[in-house]
């Protein structure tokens, strides 16, 4: 019961805004059942993918990268192909004793087997208190 409820009011608050979207700005022309909904709740414009970057244990952060990329490719083939949906990487570093050049060569690393460009790479600094 409790789900059909939010179903019910998700399904209100979705019709509101589209129907306060097209209020603002009346549309030309035949658009297909559903395109509006589907552009505004369904399709990203923006990716975003957080990972961490220990660098403690090198066998553990391999393979963290690995599935990084598995997964970067795995979105980047189930997206839309008309759709050009932009993927940032956000990673977030817990090693304190990792040189800035460490870092910097798995940063470069992982922006080439991505394929990402640099703007699309986030490192946030951990801080300890």
């Amino acid at each position: 019961l409790l789900s059909q409820a939010r179903a019910v009011a998700g399904a209100a608050v979705r019709e509101f805004r589209t129907s306060a979207i097209l209020q603002n700005q009346p549309i030309d022309g035949i658009l297909p059942a559903g395109w509006l909904e589907k552009h505004v709740h369904a399709l990203p414009s923006v990716l975003i993918v957080v990972t961490t970057l220990s660098g403690n244990n090198k066998e553990h952060q391999r393979k963290q990268d690995q599935h990084l990329l598995d997964t970067i490719r795995h979105l980047r083939s189930s997206s839309a192909s008309k759709r050009d949906c932009r993927i940032h990487l956000v990673c977030v570093s817990t090693n304190e004793k990792a040189s800035v050049l460490e870092t910097d060569g798995w940063l470069i690393n992982i922006q080439t087997k991505c394929q990402l460009l640099p703007s699309a790479v986030t490192i946030l600094y951990t801080l300890e208190d």
